[in-house]
């Protein structure tokens, strides 16, 4: 995978101010937002799949997703406020359950009726919360898909695809597979938009929040369309180096259509990485008042060291754990994989480090990471949004590799650590006196979330 810079960024906006993407028509609707974030991750190399359409399903799956798929009670009674499943699973209150859907149900779900939409063929049953309605759309969206895939009309695709790859192989000098661009990209995020139109007339919510995860962007245009609000709430590391959220200054009417009206972001410090045509409301991030307040006995251990898995930089981070285990043999190193990582881990370069008796490898998420940050003297990583998260508790440090300049603020102003290279490292962890200085908080994680929430939700519907 290739590493964004500004550079990067930048020539991708020049792109778009002029040649206008935007403009580019499909029988009659401006598309190019949808596809935006998967042809910028072409361009780099990368094929952006959006979901992945080669997973397997078990049999038992299969046979699950279709009896709740088709079990009608979701779909009865309105629905003040939808909440959109997508992102990955943590557990809380021995459940594994998405940080979003555990914010809204705590801070939201005594006042609102709640729908949750989920896309996860193996569902989440919220057995903590019985009476929370949900809706599976993973079989209906496939279906769907299948038939849009049946029903293109193929002189309008053609003409698009010839008017956007002309201007892309001008501009870049790359042509890319616009067909798999359309049925991978659009035609899925089409399919869950037909869907949502029907819930919508049924649930006729007030309200939709999610996690963007840039497969959104039809399912906003439509909501927006319906006058229902739009709420993206910030769920991981934000940094100037991420194209969802950065456009140029000049927008058309047709291109805004597509953009939420308000995002929750977690403090005052994560303002900047939004554009302009956003509207960014602080209301803290719950997960981190939540979980601050659950391991508060916890205390820091000196021996104790945390190495936050990437999948770009795995082969650095796991040189430095066997490092740091061999010249420290008296320290505990854990090494947290990503949940992507949890079941083919062992299959990688990652088998090395069971070959170390003081190297733990966690692939589960039974424990909440934020358990292992506040136990660590030192949490070492590239660009997780564990980093931040562990910035109130451990030393971080950053090691020199990957997508390290997200973080190139705090280590610039002293808030984190920098390691070039593992005899870098080994320096830093053996340095008895290291002392950081401690960020203001509060600007990262405004305080009293779960109150911000709820104020900020009766203000927007009253």
């Amino acid at each position: 995978m290739s590493i964004i810079n500004r550079e990067i960024i930048n020539n991708f906006l020049k792109f778009e101010s002029d040649h206008l993407p935007q403009d580019i028509l499909y029988k009659n609707q401006a598309i190019w937002p949808s596809i935006r974030y998967a042809i910028f991750y072409y361009l780099l190399g990368d094929e952006y799949k959006g979901i992945d359409k080669n997973k397997r399903i078990s049999l038992i799956k299969l046979l699950k997703s279709i009896v709740i798929t088709f079990s009608l009670r979701g779909y009865f009674g309105q629905a003040d406020i939808l909440v959109f499943d997508y992102a990955k699973e943590r557990m809380y209150e021995d459940e594994q359950i998405n940080p979003l859907v555990f914010t809204v149900l705590k801070t939201l779900g005594k006042k609102y009726k709640i729908t949750i939409i989920s896309e996860k063929y193996s569902p989440n049953y919220f057995k903590n919360n019985k009476d929370v309605k949900s809706i599976n759309i993973f079989l209906l969206k496939k279906i769907t898909n299948i038939f849009l895939t049946l029903l293109v009309n193929k002189r309008s695709l053609q003409n698009f695809k010839n008017k956007l790859g002309k201007s892309i192989e001008t501009f870049f000098n790359k042509k890319i597979d616009l067909d798999r661009v359309y049925k991978n990209i659009f035609l899925n995020q089409r399919a869950g938009m037909l869907i949502l139109k029907i819930i919508f007339y049924l649930k006729k919510p007030k309200i939709i929040i999610y996690s963007d995860n840039a497969n959104m962007s039809e399912i906003i245009r439509l909501a927006k369309k319906k006058d229902i609000l739009t709420i993206d709430y910030q769920h991981s590391l934000l940094s100037d180096l991420n194209i969802l959220y950065i456009h140029n200054n000049l927008l058309n009417k047709s291109y805004k259509e597509y953009l939420s009206d308000h995002i929750f972001i977690f403090g005052d410090y994560w303002k900047k990485f939004y554009s302009k045509h956003y509207k960014t409301i602080i209301v803290g991030n719950y997960i981190h008042d939540y979980t601050k307040a659950l391991f508060c006995d916890v205390k820091q251990d000196d021996n104790y060291i945390t190495i936050i898995s990437s999948i770009i930089s795995r082969d650095i981070l796991i040189e430095a754990a066997i490092s740091i285990a061999v010249r420290f043999p008296e320290k505990k190193i854990v090494f947290k994989l990503k949940p992507m990582e949890f079941n083919n881990w062992k299959n990688t370069a990652l088998l090395n480090l069971e070959n170390y008796k003081n190297i733990e490898i966690i692939d589960h998420d039974r424990e909440n990471i934020e358990f292992y940050i506040k136990k660590s003297k030192f949490v070492i990583g590239t660009n997780s949004t564990a980093l931040i998260e562990a910035m109130p508790y451990s030393n971080v440090i950053v090691m020199k590799h990957g997508w390290y300049k997200e973080m190139q603020y705090f280590i610039e102003n002293g808030y984190f650590l920098l390691a070039s290279d593992t005899e870098e490292l080994r320096t830093i962890v053996g340095n008895k006196n290291q002392f950081l200085r401690k960020f203001p908080i509060n600007e990262i994680f405004k305080e009293e979330s779960s109150y911000l929430i709820r104020t900020k939700i009766n203000e927007l519907l009253n």
